[in-house]
């Protein structure tokens, strides 16, 4: 009875294995997450620093 449970809890142990460790596994879906938010700051400073000129000009200061 204990080799059983012993046997089902490694197999158990090498079906989780892929899931969290191999390619496309949480560890590299919570790495891409990671970069994913680094890039929205860089994109959101970006956007905001694009926005800033457009608003000042010659019709936004005579109201047209």
């Amino acid at each position: 009875m204990r080799w059983l449970t012993v046997g089902l809890l490694a197999a158990i142990g090498l079906l989780q294995y892929p899931l969290w460790v191999g390619k496309g596994g949480w560890l590299k879906v919570w790495e891409y997450d990671r970069q994913l938010q680094q890039q929205k700051e860089v994109t959101k400073k970006l956007g905001n620093q694009e926005r800033g000129p457009r608003c000042r000009g010659p019709r936004s200061e005579t109201g047209l």
